[in-house]
């Protein structure tokens, strides 16, 4: 396998510390999300994906 070229390795070293949050800011994030969410009734807050969830019968049958 060839080496990286030094543009190359450049360009990964500039976009792995773009790309890179530390997990404090992402466990803050998900704090503050969840926060918001708990102020929201249940019954308005966002469910599943309906499109994802089918059941058997409400399957397409090809043979039909």
């Amino acid at each position: 396998m060839a080496r990286p070229s030094k543009e190359y390795q450049a360009f990964r070293n500039l976009t792995d510390r773009l790309l890179t949050v530390s997990k404090e800011t992402v466990d803050k994030r998900i704090a503050a999300y969840k926060a918001e969410r708990e102020k929201l009734p249940r019954s308005q807050r966002p469910g599943p994906n309906p499109k994802g969830y089918r059941k058997k019968s409400d399957a397409h049958d090809p043979a039909e």
